[in-house]
């Protein structure tokens, strides 16, 4: 396939990444005309693709697959229309009670029709427009308490519903004792946030609260009876009350057009200007908000755009929530991205939901004071919120490929805009996030649930999880333990730092005394977020995030630490595999110990427990001297300060429930590169003859950079260079020299860490640097030393005990 030709140039010709996503987008128009099973086959194996040249069509086709599942959109046409009929049948009036019942059953019907209803929105039936309005209010206002509405016709022929309404529960648990599956959803919330901009503002379920959603013809219509439109809204009672109701306008009828490079700019300029003219009005009304739902410049079979304003910008756009309704824009959850810089960088509207991508740049003092050096780089969060009334685990995964569809595109032009400012490859983004938030209040579900679907999204997408770098998922759901329970917001947070082993975590949002935190459901093993605020801010670098960056970057490795999880993952499985065999002889059968798989960190230290001269106390001469011994010590990980590893390690399999130990000793490729210096063997040599001593297995993971050729830091830092020309470098130097002040600290002492010759340049005192001697330890050739030694215990140990080396990145020597 070809492209046309540029002028005066040769036709390009497509890549074949290009011409599969626009026959996958044929496909898709043409899906309700023909038989898609045909095509189940191919769509099946194109959504196996991991090469990033097909990220997009790979996500395009596994859409496409799921979407199968799902009515088409005549049918949901169709189902609408029939549902709108029967409402109409039982009654004209708005908010009838058995017209209102209707509506709630076609709602608790699950079907989507976000891209449907403003089809009937503009219909010619007067009666058809105004339930049509009326189901919009119903369904968009779900998670709020609706009081009452009422509907007509105002001036200039515009259809209307006014309605009264409160902030509804946000499902947080009121504070108790630790919670379980049983008891959890016996609790309720008696507050709801409302977000404006980043700053949630709590307004009580008490508060009534008024809103108007008016259809327009178009623009003119609107700007020419906006002062009736507001006065629907009626008066707050008590002056200064806070601003707390609402206006929605609908502009369907067709699209309108636009001048400027960025139709929606253009018209969030247009009706900014426009509101500003009435702020003193809607002030005087208690508004808080203006929505605008329209079709700009485009096509309006497609989706509308949406456009809020609110008062605490004048009524100037707040562009963060474009595209989504405002009383679903708390569910965006922004205010965890207070750490960041954030920009509304892109929106998706679907028939299920909303997805937006913000670019984020992490505050500069917040950076510096995590101890982030160079250049920081963007990341791009991904929230995606969907209302329904009933959970389908379909709808899932359509929204998670959705938000890695946008994703996939972001992270393209991330990388076009960076090689194009700098000439040069753009640098991995590694903490991406995706967040999705199911309200379904109705639907009954277990965490178990919630938690197995989780993962499996993370198992079926991993390859392209990995490659965008997404370093959490994030999928919180807005449900019911059971029918006659009331809802609670459950969270699972999914993630797979190693690559290898995934880890979830899964929480309920509970009141503790003013506060909502979140509340780990599994107490023996609290998860990172156990505890804390449900507001408290995104960490800007994760626990050993950069150890594992440079591992990877470095020599395609594991960060060590990590190994450790992935032993204990083995474990598991074997225990896993073993029960699957021995289900039907599960009286005979072993029994799975609690815990599986132990670990402590074996470390160095004098027997004295005084200091030394090294830097964690000890040095090779103490090693040397007898003065050192080998110690289980509980701690954290990544405390070494040596390149050198080594762990007790104890496994619990089905072949020996009891227990068997083994040492592990591995590199440490993120310090000083992994090299070997004194210290490292002595670890190694320890480590080893402690194996040897107890006749246990061995293990050594391999990744490093061979002996360490040491460099002279404090002389470095120190010495000068006498250039031939100062003025231009690039004529060579004469000679390096320290000044008189400096070669007193290093030069006279009773182990000079130089020798020097003195020179005078004109009447200035130096002296010439003649040899580097250095102070720090593992300089010279002592480092080759201890390899030797090392290499002598590992043929002790071959000879004595069983002995394992997996080289698992760069290896020298």
């Amino acid at each position: 396939a070809t492209a046309e030709s540029p002028a005066g140039g040769m036709p390009r010709k497509k890549s074949p990444s290009s011409t599969s996503l626009a026959s996958l987008l044929e496909l898709n128009a043409m899906s309700g005309a023909m038989d898609m099973r045909l095509f189940h086959p191919v769509l099946t194996e194109l959504g196996t693709f991991t090469d990033k040249q097909y990220g997009v069509v790979s996500l395009e086709a596994r859409k496409l697959l799921i979407e199968q599942n799902l009515p088409s959109l005549e049918e949901r046409r169709a189902k609408l229309a029939t549902a709108l009929g029967d409402v109409l049948a039982c009654s004209p009036v708005v908010g009838f009670s058995q017209r209102v019942q209707k509506m709630e059953d076609f709602m608790q019907s699950n079907v989507p029709i976000r891209d449907v209803l403003p089809d009937f929105i503009r219909h010619d039936d007067d009666a058809m427009q105004l339930a049509s309005l009326e189901l919009y209010i119903r369904q968009t206002y779900i998670t709020h308490n609706l009081v009452s509405l009422s509907g007509g016709t105002m001036e200039d022929k515009m259809p209307f519903i006014g309605f009264t309404f409160m902030s509804g529960a946000d499902g947080a648990m009121e504070a108790s004792s630790a919670p379980s599956t049983m008891d959890l959803a016996k609790m309720a919330s008696d507050m709801e946030s409302d977000v404006e901009g980043t700053v949630y503002s709590r307004i009580p379920t008490g508060v009534s609260r008024e809103g108007v959603f008016v259809k327009c013809t178009s623009w003119e219509q609107f700007t020419a009876n906006f002062g009736a439109i507001i006065a629907k809204i009626p008066a707050p009672e008590r002056k200064n009350a806070e601003a707390v109701n609402a206006i929605h306008v609908a502009c369907l009828d067709a699209p309108m057009v636009l001048e400027g490079d960025s139709n929606e700019e253009a018209f969030a300029a247009l009706a900014s200007s426009f509101l500003g003219g009435f702020t003193d009005s809607l002030k005087t009304q208690g508004v808080r908000r203006v929505t605008f739902m329209v079709y700009i410049n485009g096509n309006i079979t497609d989706l509308p755009s949406i456009f809020t304003f609110r008062l605490k910008n004048d009524f100037g756009e707040d562009s963060l929530f474009r595209n989504i309704e405002p009383s679903y824009a708390f569910q965006l959850d922004l205010l965890r991205l207070s750490n960041f810089h954030i920009k509304h960088s892109d929106s998706l509207q679907t028939q299920m939901g909303n997805v937006h991508v913000y670019s984020a740049m992490p505050k500069k003092t917040l950076a510096a004071q995590a101890g982030l050096k160079g250049p920081l780089l963007e990341r791009f969060f991904v929230r995606v919120v969907a209302i329904a009334p009933q959970y389908q685990e379909s709808e899932s995964e359509r929204l998670f490929v959705e938000s890695l569809n946008a994703l996939e595109l972001k992270m393209a032009e991330y990388e076009e805009v960076y090689t194009a400012k700098t000439k040069k490859a753009a640098p991995p983004l590694t903490s991406n996030h995706l967040f999705l938030n199911i309200v379904a209040p109705n639907t009954v579900v277990t965490p178990t649930t919630m938690e197995e679907v989780a993962s499996t999204l993370m198992t079926r997408y991993s390859d392209k999880l990995t490659r965008l770098g997404v370093a959490h998922f994030e999928l919180k759901i807005v449900c019911r333990f059971s029918d006659e329970t009331a809802p609670v917001s459950l969270r699972v947070l999914a993630s797979n730092p190693t690559r290898y082993v995934l880890k979830t975590e899964t929480y309920v949002e509970k009141y503790e005394g003013a506060t909502t935190v979140f509340k780990s459901l599994n107490p023996t093993k609290p998860g990172i977020w156990d505890g804390k605020d449900i507001k408290f801010p995104y960490e800007l670098i994760r626990p050993f995030e950069r150890q594992r960056a440079a591992a990877l970057n470095s020599s395609d490795t594991l960060y060590c630490f990590d190994y450790l999880e992935l032993f204990a993952k083995s474990v598991e499985i074997a225990w896993d595999n073993y029960e699957a065999m021995t289900k039907t002889k599960s009286e005979s059968a072993q029994r799975r110990p609690a815990e599986v798989f132990s670990s402590v960190e074996l470390v160095i230290k004098l027997k004295s427990g005084g200091l030394g001269a090294g830097a964690d106390g000890w040095t090779l001469k103490d090693f040397e001297a007898g003065d050192c011994e080998l110690t289980p010590t509980p701690r954290t990980s990544g405390q070494n300060d040596v390149g050198m590893v080594a762990w007790l390690c104890t496994l619990r399999t089905p072949e020996y429930p009891a227990g068997r130990d083994m040492i592990l000793i591995s590199n440490d490729i993120t310090h000083i590169q992994g090299s070997f210096g004194t210290r490292e063997d002595c670890v190694f040599q320890a480590a080893s003859q402690m194996a040897r001593a107890r006749k246990i297995p061995r293990l050594y993971l391999a990744a490093n950079s061979g002996a360490r050729i040491g460099l002279a830091k404090t002389i470095r830092d120190a010495f000068q260079v006498a250039w031939n020309n100062v003025e231009n470098p690039a004529e060579g130097f004469k000679y390096l020299y320290l000044t008189p002040a400096d070669y007193q600290k290093f030069g006279v002492r009773e182990v000079p860490a130089v020798k020097c010759k003195r020179v005078f340049e004109g009447e200035e005192e130096r002296w010439m640097l003649t040899d580097v001697i250095g102070e720090e330890p593992d300089l010279g050739v002592e480092n080759l030393r201890g390899s030797g030694m090392i290499a002598g215990e590992t043929c002790r140990a071959y000879k004595d005990i069983f002995t394992l080396t997996l080289v698992t990145g760069r290896s020298v020597g």
